[in-house]
């Protein structure tokens, strides 16, 4: 394979909406995914740390973690190429038409800087306080004894302010009232939004209620008139992650459409995967609420809980029988409209993908790995797995 086509080893048998060697190409030409290459691949790297030294360091977990994060971002990047209605439908529960639905990013949804979950809450957050004020600082509501007025009124009278000309004090008062509208509604955001940060000394600030109850969907499913529906994943395992997760959720007698346990639960074999802790699955319980709250803020509608729409893709060589199997856990657990498709490529695809767009990229991403402190050990494991060439 050369390192300006990916496609001759893609096996370009499709449906005729879908055209897998055309896919292959534009994921492979998209300069975009340089920088989140580079963001995956030192989540991947800084595993041990996570785990607080107690796992080994080992280039077989790290090419693991590897090949996961990038498999599942080309896996994000070909789905965003295929409609909903040119996927394969493995599953359906419901009665839900796919063809006026549109996918989009919570970031795109709510135009916040980045896509991350607090940023994304956040933002929305101040956009609603725009748009609906607290009632305090409401300038169009009028309320007899406001208590701010009259804090303001009590800070001057305890520092021995001096009488002032009308006009002044009504711009001093307006001047607090701002201050106190910022502090107050950032302590708001705070309390909804605000992530876990490690301070010095190792004290963690608590994340905020939002950020706590919520997982962020890989997209939102949005209806003709823009409206939240439901949540959409991408989920680039194997046939045996997969399979392994469905026994460990069976084996805890509990309804769950996702569990945590040892890395070597899930297949791992490499040093320390009895030890690592290891999540898959989708957190529908979360996913939902993180729905339900961009929907209710935004003021599009109310909570639909289990009845929001759920949309699941997975690689076409993960057996149907596992996905229908995954299908029926997820509505027993009571999920009224589910789908669960296929992309047009296996996890090996994936994987190919993701080591070509690699190498082709190598002289970008090898200057980007520097910026962001990759040791030398981290960048030769990287090329390692990606077959770079000295």
């Amino acid at each position: 394979m050369t390192n300006t086509d990916v496609s001759p080893e893609i096996d370009t048998e499709s449906s005729l909406e879908i055209s897998k060697k055309n896919l292959a190409q534009e994921v492979y030409s998209d300069r975009k995914l340089g920088k989140e290459i580079v963001e995956k691949v030192k989540w991947s790297m800084d595993f041990q740390k996570r785990s607080g030294n107690k796992i080994p360091w080992s280039p077989e977990a790290a090419e693991d973690k590897i090949s996961g994060n990038l498999r599942g971002l080309v896996a994000e990047a070909v789905s965003d190429k295929i409609p909903l209605t040119d996927a394969q439908n493995v599953f359906t529960y419901g009665d839900t038409s796919l063809v006026a639905l549109k996918i989009v990013s919570p970031q795109e949804y709510v135009g916040s800087p980045t896509n991350r979950k607090g940023d994304v809450l956040a933002h929305l957050l101040r956009k609603s306080f725009e748009e609906k004020p607290l009632r305090t600082f409401d300038p169009n509501i009028h309320i007899e004894g406001n208590p701010m007025v009259e804090e303001f009124k009590m800070e001057r009278l305890k520092s021995g302010a001096p009488r002032i000309p009308a006009q002044e004090y009504a711009r001093g008062l307006q001047d607090y009232m701002e201050n106190e509208r910022k502090k107050i509604e950032e302590d708001i955001t705070k309390g909804y939004t605000y992530g876990p940060v490690k301070e010095k000394g190792g004290t963690v600030t608590p994340a905020g209620e939002w950020y706590d109850t919520t997982v962020i969907p890989d997209g939102l499913i949005l209806d003709d008139m823009k409206v939240p529906v439901g949540a959409y994943e991408v989920k680039a395992y194997d046939p045996n992650e997969l399979a392994n997760m469905l026994n460990l959720i069976r084996k805890s007698g509990k309804e769950a459409t996702h569990i945590k346990a040892n890395a070597s639960d899930f297949g791992k074999t490499y040093p320390g995967a009895d030890k690592e802790q290891y999540s898959l699955g989708v957190d529908l319980n979360k996913e939902t609420e993180f729905v339900d709250i961009l929907r209710g803020v935004s003021g599009k509608g109310v909570d639909r809980d289990t009845n929001n729409l759920i949309i699941l893709r997975f690689p076409n060589d993960i057996p149907d029988n596992l996905l229908t199997q995954y299908g029926e856990m997820i509505v027993s657990y009571g999920y009224r409209n589910l789908i669960i498709q296929k992309i047009p490529f296996s996890g090996e695809e994936l994987n190919v993908i993701a080591k070509e767009i690699v190498k082709h990229q190598w002289g970008n991403l090898d200057l980007q790995l520097l910026k962001v402190n990759f040791s030398n050990r981290d960048i030769e494991v990287f090329k390692n797995w990606a077959g770079v060439l000295d």
